[in-house]
């Protein structure tokens, strides 16, 4: 089973809630909005790499959700969420998914062709089962 990316999920995270704020007037439903998508990535980050990289994924989190109020009073709230949303999607990406990822496409990739040598090749099976790595060499 793939797992599901990181990065768009904390990016999105920042955007969906403040559009929720925008909708309904609530920022308490915002940061209840924020808040599950920051404790599910920083439960992925948890899971998949530790709680050295979920605490400090999770303090850029905070401190670029603190940077948006900042930023807000100088370019307005939505383009200051957009720019905080994308650091933090890429800050995810680099620091947690992307290596993931690699890692299971060329797993997949080395399963993929073990099948292929398997269907197209049986007697592939038979060689694997004979060898032995310590046997002298012809």
């Amino acid at each position: 089973m793939r797992t599901i990316p990181t990065a768009p999920v904390a990016a999105a995270s920042f955007v969906v809630s403040y559009a929720v704020v925008v909708a309904t007037g609530s920022r308490a439903l915002g940061g209840v909005v924020l808040a599950l998508g920051g404790l599910w990535c920083i439960h992925a980050w948890f899971q998949r790499h530790g709680a050295r990289t979920a605490a400090k994924l999770g303090l850029v989190g905070l401190g670029l959700f603190i940077a948006s109020h900042l930023l807000a009073l100088v370019v307005g709230a939505w383009p200051s969420v957009i720019v905080v949303a994308g650091f933090m999607g890429v800050v995810a990406w680099v620091r947690a998914d992307a290596g993931e990822l690699r890692i299971v496409s060329a797993r997949e990739r080395v399963h993929d062709i073990g099948q292929r040598v398997v269907t197209e090749r049986g007697e592939a099976l038979q060689i694997l089962a004979d060898y032995d790595p310590d046997a002298p060499r012809r």
